[in-house]
């Protein structure tokens, strides 16, 4: 059942989003603070609409949205909804959330909301929708040992491989490390016969999950590996491409 919900982001609207967040790569993981400042009154110029899709005592998704007029529009009363969060778990809760916008479309002339390079909401509709804004955010590793044991790894993936890390800004990153994941956890240890080189500039789409080890080499940012060490690389960091709500 879809129904408008109150500022306060209780702790079934969290569970929910927080479900949402661990099946992407990206999103962050909110604190008060980000609740009250995104959720509570994230635009000051306009209201902003909360609804969302109970099944039962559980939150299955939500939707955050505001209107804007249409400066395109020769209708003053025509406006833009853009969403600042979609969230969904289920396919009843997406069916839900996109038949309440699609019931906006006489006083509506286009909808937008965040989403991911694959979003898998364009399959539920039925014209594929253009990208209206495409923004890359930026992400550098200050600690490589510290951000490859914190990072998870696909559960089923037991790898190890030596690599050298090269850093023009950081000489303490300046290292040789090896690592071995398995179990979905990773132990990273300096030292080893490194197998290849890379650039601190390449680790960071490899950790995101944002390029393969092949496109590294390409760019010369994987340096000296060997045939099987690209396949190694993108089975220990497979995942889906990384991508943000908080750039809307």
């Amino acid at each position: 059942m879809l129904e408008p919900w109150e500022d306060a982001a209780d702790a079934s609207i969290r569970t929910a989003y927080r479900t949402f967040a661990e099946r992407h790569a990206g999103l962050i993981d909110r604190n008060e603070v980000w609740w009250h400042e995104w959720l509570i009154d994230p635009w000051i110029e306009r209201p902003t609409y909360r609804y969302l899709v109970r099944n039962g005592e559980r939150v299955d998704g939500y939707l955050i949205f505001g209107q804007t007029p249409d400066t395109r529009s020769d209708l003053p009363y025509v406006a833009a909804l853009t969403c600042t969060d979609f969230v969904w778990k289920t396919p009843t809760a997406l069916r839900a959330l996109l038949g309440f916008l699609g019931t906006q479309g006489p006083m509506v002339s286009s909808v937008s909301w965040p989403g991911a390079p694959a979003d898998p909401v364009v399959s539920s509709l039925g014209t594929p929708p253009m990208i209206a804004t495409s923004f890359h955010w930026m992400t550098r590793v200050l600690d490589p040992v510290r951000a490859l044991s914190a990072r998870g790894y696909p559960s089923h993936v037991d790898v190890r491989v030596v690599l050298r890390i090269m850093d023009d800004a950081l000489a303490a990153n300046c290292r040789v490390i090896t690592l071995a994941v398995s179990g979905g956890r990773a132990e990273v240890t300096e030292g080893g016969e490194p197998e290849a080189t890379l650039d601190v500039r390449g680790l960071a789409p490899l950790f995101t999950g944002w390029l393969h080890a092949a496109d590294l080499a390409r760019l010369e940012l994987l340096r000296g590996a060997g045939a099987t060490l690209p396949q190694r690389l993108d089975a220990i960091f497979a995942g889906p491409p990384p991508w943000m709500v908080e750039v809307v």
